[in-house]
């Protein structure tokens, strides 16, 4: 095996010496010398320059547009939030407003409520009064009617006599004279006892007041009504007047009939109204009823209130 040596210290240092020396001598090694000297002189060519101020002009651009970008979004964010503030401010005057308006409704909807129970207990009281008042009606008709039945029954015995003039200051006697007259003229013999009463209504004072002669018994009543209409008949030409009661003046026609109720007298002209209209040859009233012919022969029909007449009418 070979064994290996040290260079010296001085060997190590002449070697150093020989190749810088070489260097110094050689051209290649200061070529190349020179040619990094010129690498590193190109760092600050004047491509680099513009280059590195191309680029500090970008960095400076960068910065304004993200400082201006900041100020728009920090004024946009600013505006955002004031409109945003103001927004909520709206929306709250909006909900305080909504919650006065529920408040008002819910209040409203209480007084409807309060004025829908009055009027339904109103209605409720107006019922049971319109009930109340048909009820009242058909007692007050049904009374009416009672009323009408009694004083046809009073009716029964009395007959009136209309269009006789009165004398001044007549008295009861006065009267009598001008029964026994127009007895004594229809030939119907009565004796003092079976006249009851006679006397004059209350009526118009430019017109004779009817005379109403209650007799004892309505067989005699209804005998000088009938005798009455028979010498009507047998004296077209000179029918029952003043001269046959030996009354001065003008003859003026005497009428005799049954004495009707008030109800029974209204009804009987209304009767005779609607007679004249719809050309009915008969109208008349006998034991206080009143009667409509269309014709001679036809059926007879009893006209019993005003009602019956207005249904007549409509079917007319």
């Amino acid at each position: 095996m070979a064994t290996q040596r040290t260079p010296l210290k001085t060997d190590l240092k002449e070697k150093g010496n020989s190749e810088m020396s070489q260097a110094d001598t050689d051209p290649e090694t200061d070529t190349n010398t020179r040619s990094r000297r010129a690498k590193r002189r190109a760092v600050y060519s004047p491509e680099v320059l513009n280059s590195i101020k191309l680029d500090s002009t970008l960095n400076s651009f960068k910065l304004d547009i993200t400082e201006h970008m900041t100020q728009l979004f920090t004024t946009f964010q600013a505006n955002q939030d004031a409109k945003f503030s103001t927004l909520m401010t709206d929306i709250n005057v909006i909900k305080q407003e909504v919650k006065e308006i529920r408040y008002f409704n819910e209040e409203t909807e209480k007084k409807i409520n309060v004025l829908s129970s009055h009027y339904e207990n109103v209605l409720m009281k107006s019922t049971t009064l319109e009930s109340d008042y048909e009820g009242n009606c058909a007692k007050i008709k049904h009374l009416e009617n009672k009323i009408e039945d009694i004083n046809r029954q009073s009716c029964a015995y009395k007959i009136e006599m209309r269009n006789i003039p009165s004398k001044s200051q007549e008295s009861t006697q006065d009267l009598l004279q001008i029964i026994d007259a127009v007895l004594k003229t229809l030939k119907i013999d009565a004796q003092p006892t079976e006249i009851r009463n006679v006397r004059r209504l209350p009526g118009k004072p430019d017109a004779p007041r009817p005379i109403v002669l209650e007799l004892a018994t309505s067989t005699l009543r209804n005998r000088i009504i009938q005798e009455a209409r028979n010498f009507n008949k047998s004296n077209t030409t000179q029918k029952l007047n003043t001269s046959h009661l030996l009354i001065a003046g003008s003859p003026k026609p005497v009428y005799i009939g049954e004495n009707l109720t008030y109800r029974a007298k209204g009804l009987f002209f209304r009767a005779r109204e609607y007679a004249k209209q719809n050309n009915y040859v008969f109208c008349w009233t006998s034991n206080g009823q009143v009667y409509l012919r269309k014709e001679e022969g036809s059926k007879s029909l009893i006209v019993k209130d005003e009602d019956q007449l207005q249904n007549l009418e409509k079917g007319a």
